[in-house]
Parts: structure tokens; C-alpha cells; sequence
């Protein structure tokens, strides 16, 4: 099976509001670059009418040979299951049914 891509948060604190020096934003970028961030996503939002934005850190990679170990098996239980299920609703319509 082929591999996924990940994205997984970083926990960073940003303070990049009110006016950030160019020299903190370098700072913080070469951090979260030495980090493997791939991806800084910036939402605007407003709280109790203010506006404000919400800065998350992403390292996007790809899954491990165990992650998608974890993954197949995970599919084949939840596949099971339902064919169990199925079956089990089958047997119950054939016994209310007379058939």
C-alpha cells in the first residue's frame, strides 16, 4: 500500500503580533526551518469583536512503515467487523422471516 502523506502540528509559541521585527521573524523561521516545519498556516478569526489571527506550525511527511502497518491492519479489522455484522443481521432477517 502506498504511503500517506502526514501532517502533524508543531508546537511553536508564535509572537508575531503588534509590530514583529523582521530580525524575530528571521529568528523564528530559521527555528521552525531546523525544526523540518514544511508549512506555517496564518487564520484570521475574530473573538468577542476583535480580530485577531492564529498562527500553526506544520511538518508535513510521509508515513512511517509502521504507520502503515498500524493502517492495513486497522482497514482489515474495521472490514471484518463489518462482515461480521452483516452476517449477523443477515442470520437475524432469516430467523424473523421464517426463512
Amino acid at each position: 500500500m502506498e504511503k500517506k502523506l502526514i501532517k502533524e502540528k508543531v508546537n511553536y509559541k508564535f509572537d508575531w503580533t503588534y509590530g514583529v521585527p523582521i530580525d524575530k521573524l528571521i529568528h523564528d523561521l530559521n527555528i521552525l526551518k531546523g525544526l523540518g516545519v514544511t508549512e506555517i498556516e496564518i487564520e484570521p478569526y475574530e473573538s468577542y469583536g476583535t480580530a485577531d489571527i492564529d498562527i500553526t506550525a506544520f511538518i508535513e511527511r510521509l508515513e512511517t512503515d509502521e504507520e502503515v502497518n498500524k493502517r492495513i491492519k486497522r482497514k482489515i479489522e474495521i472490514e471484518e467487523h463489518n462482515k461480521r455484522v452483516k452476517q449477523e443481521q443477515y442470520e437475524r432477517l432469516k430467523l424473523e422471516l421464517g426463512l
